[in-house]
């Protein structure tokens, strides 16, 4: 997965990761956005915890998968994609 990871492409990487780490105004834009908002992570993801209890303080709703960032999608794509379904279909008109 890193082997494009480069020298020339090294120093734009890190800028993509310091940015993302920079979550000034995140909580704003999630709990005002106006609209049904999911947050959603697998369980063994280190964003897991700290994620539901954001949603918990929030009223904001919540799907724990198992897995991690990626495997929650790559190993367990049928339960995550039921629970995003159950959300889409509680949330459309």
């Amino acid at each position: 997965m890193v082997k494009w990871v480069t020298a020339d492409v090294e120093p734009g990487l890190c800028a993509c990761w310091d940015a993302l780490a920079d979550l000034r105004g995140a909580r704003d834009a999630v709990v005002d956005a106006g609209v049904p908002v999911l947050l959603w992570s697998g369980r063994d993801d280190p964003s897991h915890e700290p994620m539901r209890t954001f949603a918990a303080a929030e009223s904001l709703e919540f799907l724990s998968t198992p897995g991690d960032h990626a495997g929650a999608i790559w190993q367990h794509g049928a339960e995550s994609g039921r629970g995003i379904r159950a959300f889409l279909d509680a949330h459309s008109n």
